[in-house]
């Protein structure tokens, strides 16, 4: 149990630190690289779906393992990606009515989750 934990623990890290690598990729992609968002967006979503389908052709739990570890990566290059693009299209005073929306829908979710539960 110790053991299976202790896995558990070092696995989600690893996960952890695979998004933060993805973003950190993607500022050297986006940046000293100059890459396109496109050619970004393209090859991050080409290889988040490969390494989503390999593990059903993949039995060796290794390389699943490590392919979830790229799929992490992807995960971690998609987020400031999508929030370039947001930047790119959507103005700021859009963005700013959205950025309260999507506030007081967190604090309606916290404040009235307890409640929904107590009710089951």
């Amino acid at each position: 149990s110790l053991i299976y934990s202790e896995f558990f623990v070092m696995q989600q890290n690893s996960f952890m630190v695979a998004i933060m690598i993805g973003s950190l990729f993607y500022g050297y992609l986006s940046g000293p690289m100059n890459i396109p968002l496109s050619n970004i967006a393209s090859g991050t979503f080409l290889i988040a779906s490969i390494s989503l389908f390999l593990p059903l052709l993949i039995e060796n739990e290794f390389l699943l393992f490590i392919l979830f570890i790229v799929f992490e990566l992807t995960c971690g290059l998609y987020f400031p990606l999508i929030g370039t693009f947001r930047a790119k299209v959507i103005s700021e005073d859009i963005r700013a009515v959205q950025s309260l929306y999507e506030a007081s829908m967190y604090i309606f979710v916290f404040l009235w989750g307890p409640f929904l539960e107590s009710q089951h």
